[in-house]
C-alpha cells in the first residue's frame, strides 16, 4: 500500500468519524440542537478540523441526511419485503413509515428543515434531492396487482397524493397533539387511505 493510499484511507475513516457522529446527534437532539463542536466532541476531534474533510457545514449536513433516509428506506424495505403484492402490502408499508417516524421524529423534522441547502444534491449529483422512501413507494404501488392497468404518470399521481396525505396527518400529529395517540393517527390516515384506494381503484 502506498503512502497516498494510507492517507487515503485515513481521510474515509475520519470522514466516517464525522458523519456517524453527525448522524447521531441529528437523531438524538435534532438539526436545531447540533453544532460543530458537539459534532466534534462525539466524533473525538477538534472540530476544526471538520472542515478539512468537508467544505462546509452543510455539506455533512446533506450527507449524513441521505444517510438517515436510506436506512428508513432498508427498514422499510426489509420490514415489507414477504407481503404479497397487493393492497395489503401498501397499508402495512403506511403503517411501519408511521411507526418509524414517530420514533424518529428529530430525523422527520430534518427533512422539513428550511436551513438546508439542498442544492447540495444538484451541484455534486446533478439531480435535486428526493427521499427514497418515495420512489420505494412508486415501486411498491407499480408492482400492486391492483395497480396493473395504471400509467406510470397515474401512478405517480396517486403516490403524491398518498405522500401528502402521510405527511399532512403526520406533522398535524406532531405540532397540535392529533389526534391523541397514535393508534388513531394511524386510524385517521388508514381512513383517508382506504377512501382514496376506493375512489381510484374501479
Amino acid at each position: 500500500m502506498t503512502p497516498e493510499e494510507k492517507k487515503e484511507i485515513q481521510k474515509q475513516r475520519i470522514k466516517r468519524f464525522f458523519i456517524d457522529a453527525t448522524k447521531d446527534l441529528l437523531r438524538e437532539e435534532g438539526l436545531n440542537s447540533i453544532s460543530t463542536k458537539k459534532i466534534g466532541d462525539k466524533a473525538g476531534y477538534s472540530y476544526a478540523t471538520i472542515y478539512n474533510y468537508f467544505s462546509n457545514f452543510n455539506e455533512l449536513i446533506c450527507i449524513s441526511l441521505e444517510e438517515l433516509a436510506n436506512e428508513m428506506k432498508e427498514v422499510l424495505e426489509e420490514s415489507s419485503k414477504n407481503l404479497e403484492n397487493n393492497i395489503g402490502k401498501l397499508l402495512e408499508l403506511l403503517n411501519i413509515s408511521i411507526d418509524y417516524t414517530i420514533q424518529n421524529q428529530h430525523v422527520y423534522k430534518l427533512f422539513l428543515s428550511t436551513t438546508i441547502d439542498y442544492n447540495y444534491f444538484k451541484y455534486t449529483k446533478n439531480k435535486r434531492f428526493i427521499h427514497p422512501a418515495y420512489n420505494l413507494l412508486i415501486s411498491t404501488i407499480k408492482n400492486l396487482k391492483e395497480f396493473s392497468n395504471f400509467s406510470d404518470e397515474d401512478i405517480q399521481n396517486f403516490a403524491d397524493l398518498v405522500f401528502t396525505l402521510f405527511h399532512s396527518k403526520i406533522q398535524f400529529f406532531l405540532i397540535q397533539k392529533y389526534p391523541e395517540n397514535i393508534e388513531n393517527l394511524k386510524q385517521d390516515i388508514f381512513n383517508n387511505l382506504n377512501f382514496l384506494i376506493k375512489n381510484t381503484i374501479r
